[in-house]
Order: C-alpha cells, then sequence, then structure tokens
C-alpha cells in the first residue's frame, strides 16, 4: 500500500509492504514454522523550480525492515 503525490517544488511518498507465512513444517509442541516481514518506507523532495537557471533537488528517504522468522534447526538428533 501507498500514498503520494507531487507538485511544482515538492514530493512525498509513504509506502508499506507486508507479507508472511504460516510454514508447512509440523514442530513437535505446537508453533508455526512461517515468517512474518515487514517494510516501510518514506521519501520527501524539494526542489527549485524546474525552469530555474541551475536546477537543484534534495530527497530524504527512510526505510524501516521487521523480521520474524519462526524457523526451526531441524539438523541431527542424538541417538
Amino acid at each position: 500500500m501507498n500514498v503520494g503525490d507531487s507538485y511544482k517544488n515538492v514530493g512525498y511518498l509513504a509506502e508499506t509492504f507486508q507479507y508472511g507465512s504460516e510454514g508447512f513444517k509440523k514442530i513437535d509442541h505446537g508453533g508455526n514454522s512461517g515468517f512474518d516481514r515487514k517494510d516501510y518506507l518514506i521519501k520527501f523532495r524539494i526542489n527549485t523550480n524546474p525552469g530555474a537557471k541551475v536546477y537543484q533537488s534534495l530527497t530524504f528517504k527512510a526505510g524501516h525492515k521487521d523480521e520474524r522468522a519462526n524457523e526451526t534447526y531441524m539438523g541431527l538428533t542424538q541417538a
């Protein structure tokens, strides 16, 4: 999902993307083996007039990612 707009000398964008899975493995004692991921991004731009003798622009961009993975180690076991 995103929202944004731009005008003559300013522009902005805010965006989020969230996805995940419950996994496919069966884990002893319950729980899922999937993951959840959330990505966030914001951008802001300010610039001089497009017809200016010297065109300049400044862009600020920041992002954050959050991931929770419930994967387990299914390696060697003691015999």
